[in-house]
């Protein structure tokens, strides 16, 4: 006999299949905040792990509505899901009802699973704005707000207010910014711009001063071109002007507008900003699943141990490994290191390969040139003859004494190279790990090109780091970009940072599979780009901290990083740590503070007491040379159990092996709740890898 309370389509799918389908309904409750019009949204929707829920992809939405006579409940139609449980979705949210681009596109961070499905078919859940922890937002996605964001601000460092008003023209005002060409026929006068405004940290003799960003969202390049209304006290407008789009087709950089007096149609001023675009990074996997970002939380703190260039710096005496080389990550990951820290570029044939410096210094005969990377294909930086070309084994060495350094380097190498071949062992052929060969004695084939692997000085692709590296090594991906200065002294024109930034997020979601990642940039604006691109991965500020000045007031003080980190929604900022070790007590608290993560970088840090001063302050993460010295120091060891259970992608890798009985993973499962793997870090909930 049929049950009467259930529907129509939950008896059909009982009965065909014999319950292989269920009809499934989503109820989804947005109570009121504080402020009511903050949790009005302009539309609502699920995704999921299944195929019937979009696979994550945002473009497949499953679409909600209010439900008739609530305006904080929304429904979805009733669809068939396979009965087969658990599954997972997140909720998705889009703009705010009466002001799209205040807020446009926010989602859970964390998957909601369902084990069981009610018996009335209907999935019911709560999605709300309160706690920064559960909502994350700002993703520049098509199925979103626009597949583009255009962002407008004063010009770095500018003293000068965005409208400069003429004497007969100056008074009490403000602006408005509104979209050109009105689509929306609910808004015949142009979409606002969202207005957000932050204050700068006062540095020096400098007063502190709010900087004030206007974002747009748009579909297409037409879509953002703007209007600008000069409004008196009174909100009349009494000036105006308009940005066609041909002044922002290069997506970033600066431009002047004049502002026309409606009054007696004379110039009445000049509006002067800096803008960028962002583009929306369209890549089949760049969805929301494995999303590894997570803000920081109180409670047990790890700190991690990154070690710099891989396992340290070139111009750090007795390094017999030059930096950034596959084997200098190898041997990182033999010294305990939690991340190895890497700088990336572009090739002439868009290649991303790993160095630090923007240019290659090149020795021809007693002659020393330096070439832009851009300018360079990738067949050349990984060929050998290139690689003895190279002159910076050693930033310390000049002139014949680079050579010197490089013949005692290679020497040291060769004296060693039964330990290298040791080395090579424990990474490639660790038990269980999901490189090791078939059998231990495929060992005695790879004789020849382990030591080829071993002395391979030659440039590293951010490929080739990924595939020949251990999966439970995390990387902390540092993307280098010139500042005005640094191009006009190259004399080189260098890609757009959309695409630069575009390349390197396309290659890690190839590559990154369980990997933790993250990401670090000098550049505030590929910051931003960082941030705005994708939903996974955290991003960090980097800042000197002082001990540098830059034109950009933003990359001047810890402070301002910390500023510019927290009204971008960046996740912690590196400093350099002479910056702030004296001041560790006040500095470290004020980051938590704010939910942010604070790690350091810096020569200090290969000093046994400075790092222990830094762990002993809850500092996040350290960035080092002597990633080995510290950890004999420290004895911190790496056995196979110890990785397995810091790593979720080691815990999947023991789970794939058919070697591994049933009863021997729950052994291991019992022992990782014994030893607390869920202990805080930047890099990602180990439960949350699996979605």
């Amino acid at each position: 006999m049929k049950d009467k309370s259930q529907s129509v389509e939950q008896q059909k799918a009982t009965e065909n299949g014999k319950g292989g389908s269920v009809a499934v309904s989503f109820r989804v409750n947005t109570p009121h905040g504080t402020d009511a019009s903050d949790d009005s949204f302009s539309s609502l929707g699920v995704v999921g792990n299944i195929s019937e829920l979009g696979s994550w992809n945002l473009g497949n939405l499953i679409r909600l509505k209010r439900l008739e006579g609530s305006d904080s409940v929304w429904v979805s139609d009733t669809i068939l899901l396979p009965a087969a449980l658990p599954f997972r979705y997140r909720v998705v949210a889009n703009g705010n009802r009466s002001h799209p681009n205040k807020r446009p596109l926010l989602w859970d961070v964390f998957s909601r699973h369902v084990y069981t499905i009610p018996d009335d078919g209907v999935v019911q859940c709560t999605f709300t704005l309160s706690g920064k922890d559960v909502v994350d937002s700002g993703w520049v996605h098509g199925s979103g707000a626009g597949a583009l964001q255009l962002r407008v601000e004063s010009p770095p460092g500018s003293t000068e207010p965005l409208v400069k008003l003429y004497p007969e023209y100056n008074q009490e005002h403000r602006v408005r910014l509104y979209e050109a060409r009105a689509k929306d026929a609910s808004v015949p006068g142009g979409k606002e711009f969202a207005c957000e405004v932050y204050s700068h940290v006062s540095l020096g003799d400098q007063e502190t001063k709010d900087s004030v960003m206007y974002i747009m969202n748009g579909q297409c390049m037409e879509d953002l071109e703007f209007g600008i209304d000069i409004l008196d006290s009174s909100g009349d407008v009494f000036a105006r002007g308009f940005v066609p789009v041909e002044s922002i087709i290069d997506l970033e950089g600066e431009f002047a507008v004049s502002l026309l007096s409606l009054r007696d149609y004379k110039l009445a001023g000049i509006f002067k900003a800096t803008y960028l675009v962002v583009k929306e990074l369209s890549h089949p996997k760049n969805t929301l699943c494995s999303i590894q970002r997570t803000p920081w939380t109180s409670g047990k703190q790890v700190t991690l141990d990154i070690g710099h260039r891989g396992s340290g710096a070139s111009k750090v005496q007795g390094h017999s490994v030059r930096e950034n080389t596959l084997l200098s990550f190898q041997k990182a990951a033999l010294n305990h290191s939690d991340f190895i820290e890497f700088d990336v570029h572009l090739t002439s044939d868009n290649e991303v390969v790993v160095h630090h410096d923007f240019e290659v210094t090149l020795g021809l005969g007693k002659t020393q040139i330096k070439v832009a990377l851009p300018l360079i294909r990738s067949d050349q930086v990984r060929s050998k003859d290139f690689a003895e070309r190279m002159s910076n084994p050693s930033e310390h060495h000049k002139g014949e004494a680079i050579k010197v350094e490089k013949n005692k380097r290679e020497a040291s190498l060769k004296r060693t190279m039964t330990s290298g071949e040791d080395m090579y062992r424990n990474i490639f052929y660790k038990p269980m790990h999901s490189m090791s060969p078939a059998s231990p004695s495929d060992l005695s084939h790879d004789l020849n090109q382990m030591r080829v692997f071993l002395s391979d000085d030659s440039f590293a692709s951010l490929r080739q780091a990924f595939r020949m590296t251990p999966t439970w090594l995390g990387f902390n991906i540092e993307l280098k970009y010139p500042t005005d200065e640094e191009i006009v002294a190259m004399g080189t024109r260098f890609y757009s940072r959309n695409f630069f930034v575009d390349a390197v997020l396309s290659t890690v979601l190839e590559e990154y599979g369980r990997r933790k990642v993250i990401f670090s940039t000098f550049d505030p604006a590929c910051a931003e780009l960082l941030r705005l691109k994708q939903c996974k991965f955290n991003v960090f500020f980097l800042t000197c901290g002082g001990t540098k000045v830059f034109k950009d007031p933003r990359m001047n003080s810890v402070e301002a990083a910390l500023q510019f980190a927290q009204a971008n929604k960046l996740h912690g900022v590196v400093a350099e740590i002479s910056s702030i070790v004296d001041r560790l007590d006040t500095v470290v608290p004020m980051f938590h503070q704010h939910g942010l993560y604070l790690f350091t970088y810096g020569d200090m840090n290969n000093n046994i007491q400075t790092y222990s001063k830094q762990k002993d302050a809850g500092i996040d993460a350290i960035i080092m040379d002597d990633v080995a010295r510290i950890g004999k120091q420290t004895n911190k060891t790496s056995s196979m159990l110890s990785k397995s259970m810091r790593s979720p992608s080691s815990l999947v890798e023991l789970c794939s092996d058919p070697s591994v009985s049933e009863l021997q993973l729950m052994d291991l499962d019992r022992m990782a709740s014994q030893i607390n793997i869920s202990a805080l870090s930047p890099i990602g909930s180990p439960d949350e890898f699996f979605t």
